[in-house]
């Protein structure tokens, strides 16, 4: 996945670097930011099982 958004994202910041920089990079915290909650909910919930 981080591959095709990559791939995704190169050629239309090329095409315009001033305003879809900055998209890509909250879309990524947004993105990091889920995978996070996920894991600590994920972490909770074994350590709550065992």
């Amino acid at each position: 996945m981080v591959k095709r958004v990559i791939q995704l994202s190169v050629p239309l910041a090329l095409c315009s670097p001033n305003s879809f920089w900055p998209v890509i990079i909250e879309r990524l915290t947004d993105e990091l930011s889920a995978l996070g909650h996920w894991l600590v909910n994920v972490i909770a919930d074994d350590s709550s099982l065992t």
